[in-house]
């Protein structure tokens, strides 16, 4: 497997990209996508949306261990199961 990313790295296949933040995705709401699903269309998402589903699937996820641990574990043990 190693080789094989290796190989794509060579070729120019997969490529480093520029780090980036949550603010740097600035947007408006969709307003016009609640009107294309009202006629079966499915709109493209906008950055706005994209911005929220990244904090919401990726990031917050990231916290809940330690918000479980914080809030209901009596001991370490415990939280190492969870994690």
């Amino acid at each position: 497997m190693e080789s094989l990313y290796e190989e794509l790295v060579t070729e120019g296949i997969i490529q480093r990209t520029q780090k980036c933040g949550l603010p740097d995705f600035a947007g408006e709401y969709s307003y016009l996508g609640t009107t294309l699903r009202q006629a079966n269309i499915e709109p493209m998402p906008s950055i706005s949306d994209v911005r929220r589903l990244v904090t919401e699937f990726s990031i917050l996820p990231l916290g809940k261990t330690c918000m479980v641990c914080n809030f209901f574990c009596t001991s370490e043990a415990i939280c190492d199961k969870i994690s």
